[in-house]
């Protein structure tokens, strides 16, 4: 839970890229919020398991996950591009 309230705080102190309904953005802050209420519904099992047992697991996406592969050789973006932060776990963005 304390991370959770150091979410919302840091959240709050964020502002808006784009004016509401303006145009279309990813946001990485939504998706977190979705992770969160997903979790909560879900009696606080993890947002990873959720999707892995919901979704990954049904439809055999063997190679498929939420977080880096160990053998990024493997991933969609290949393991010997520069190094541009594609590949960094940034948790759940608290402090």
């Amino acid at each position: 839970m304390p991370v959770l309230l150091a979410f919302f705080r840091g959240f709050l102190d964020r502002h808006p890229v784009f004016a509401p309904s303006t145009t279309p953005i990813y946001s990485n802050a939504a998706f977190q919020i979705l992770a969160y209420a997903l979790e909560n519904v879900a009696n606080n099992k993890s947002f990873s398991s959720i999707i892995s047992d919901k979704i990954l697991k049904p439809l055999h996406m063997d190679g498929t996950s939420i977080s880096q592969p160990k053998n990024a050789s493997v991933g969609a973006i290949p393991g010997n591009v520069p190094r541009t932060g594609w590949d960094t776990d940034a948790g759940d963005e608290a402090p």
